[in-house]
């Protein structure tokens, strides 16, 4: 008798939407697996009852019953089978909603096809590693933005908060770092205990033997929640050592009531002399990338709003924006991120008596003006605008952007997630810019592999 052949991995795709079902089924049938279509939450269990299903990717929103109602009803019947919801209205709130009522990942919408992909993969092929998260407890919106890389975050911040990892938070100054840190505390497993932050600048500056002490005071302050580690790049070698020594005695020796560490850096740790690789390996359990708000500068209008919406509760008057000063907040470029946001409003918040902020308020640097520019550079630019009418601005952002793209993938072993998140764009975005480029990209890998060493 021959032997059978193995079944084929069937799944369900749930959307209202024809085009996105097409799209998704399209690319799984492509990669061996069998498809089911299900336009609502009603269709989608009729299948369920008829099929063998495992796995269910759904919209959220949709008439006639939701994503989460699905996921309800699937998790009442049939709770082993892994359940994937994609969201166009991606916040930490949705995030967090669907990972605590037992969803498998979330997706962003439009869906990025590679990631969903990798996503179907890791499922089927480790059925096991099913995310858990409570439930229960609203979010402040400490964070805000509808950006791609915004969702994109949010996801990563409810993904790092249902486990028990050590997390490293890279980011520039002001752009978020101890906000996600304290969502991550939020929507973690131990939110009611403590969140205790060390300042890792001022251990340094007390000494090896003080601040060795002191690191371990911070421990024991945080048994039960979470200990954050501010700038923890700040670190001599002697207290890196001494950190070093507390994680791995936390790791040989677990204890349920241990803090778990959450480490903030505004460097790249892995470029510093100075940093142990094997205490970055440590701290990097799970690592989260907080964007520049240049990155996502189509977000500064709602962000802007928050703020001035906290603003005007804590004065008690009504604060606005006038269109020429949303104008400007629109095309500055944000070298000191939302923080420096929040005290460029502030300040015009009080400048601006009767409540309405116009361009006259803002305190804005000027735009670089050419005669500022270096010399190579302005000849360089000349020359472009001189031999190349109508073609200069294509060729001078392709002359800068191919050595930096060529450079982080050659930083990165041609790793194309961690390249696109060193240089601070989507992967799809470095990879269609690297074709068009005429430049090879390598692997296309959708996490980096945590260190066991």
């Amino acid at each position: 008798m021959a032997d059978e052949q193995p079944r084929r991995r069937r799944i369900l795709v749930v959307d209202d939407e024809a085009s996105v079902c097409w799209a998704v089924e399209r690319l799984l049938r492509s990669r061996g697996y069998e498809v089911a279509i299900a336009d609502g939450a009603v269709a989608a269990m009729r299948v369920l009852r008829r099929q063998q299903v495992d796995l269910v990717l759904s919209d959220l929103r949709m008439p006639g019953g939701s994503g989460l109602d699905l996921l309800e009803e699937i998790r009442a019947s049939r709770p082993e089978l892994p359940v994937v919801l994609a969201t166009a209205y991606g916040t930490v709130d949705v995030a967090a909603e669907a990972l605590a009522r037992g969803a498998v990942d979330v997706l962003s919408k439009p869906i990025d096809m590679d990631r969903a992909l990798a996503v179907v993969e890791r499922i089927l092929g480790r059925r096991g590693i099913a995310i858990e998260a409570e439930s229960g407890r609203a979010i402040a919106p400490l964070l805000v933005g509808g950006s791609l890389i915004m969702r994109e975050t949010f996801r990563r911040i409810a993904l790092a908060a249902a486990g028990d990892l050590p997390v490293l938070v890279r980011g520039p100054t002001g752009s978020g770092k101890e906000l996600a840190a304290h969502l991550m505390h939020r929507h973690g497993r131990r939110p009611g205990g403590p969140f205790v932050v060390a300042d890792c600048g001022a251990i340094a500056a007390a000494g090896a033997d003080r601040g060795s002490a002191e690191l371990q005071r911070r421990l024991e302050e945080a048994r039960g929640g979470s200990l954050m580690l501010d700038e923890v790049a700040t670190l001599p070698s002697l207290l890196q050592g001494a950190l070093l020594r507390v994680l791995d005695d936390m790791r040989e020796r677990p204890q349920p009531d241990a803090a778990r560490i959450i480490a903030l850096s505004n460097r790249e740790l892995g470029s510093e002399e100075h940093f142990r690789a094997d205490l970055l390996h440590r701290l990097a359990g799970f690592v989260l990338r907080m964007p520049a708000l240049a990155e996502h500068a189509e977000d500064v209008p709602a962000i802007a709003g928050h703020l001035l919406a906290r603003l005007a509760a804590r004065t008690g008057k009504g604060i606005s924006l006038t269109e020429q000063a949303l104008a400007a907040l629109r095309t500055h470029a944000w070298p000191g991120n939302v923080r420096e946001l929040r005290q460029v409003l502030e300040e015009a918040a009080l400048l601006a008596g009767g409540g309405i902020i116009d361009r006259e308020h803002l305190r804005l640097p000027e735009a670089e003006t050419p005669a500022e520019r270096p010399a190579g550079q302005r000849d360089e630019i000349e020359a472009l605008l001189r031999d190349h009418p109508g073609d200069a601005h294509r060729l001078w952002i392709e002359r800068c952007e191919l050595p930096l793209l060529a450079a982080a993938l050659e930083r990165t072993a041609g790793n194309q997630l961690r390249a696109a998140e060193m240089l601070g764009v989507h992967r799809t975005t470095l990879r269609r810019r690297a074709q068009e480029l005429g430049l090879a990209v390598g692997r296309n890998e959708d996490e980096p592999a945590a260190s066991t060493g």
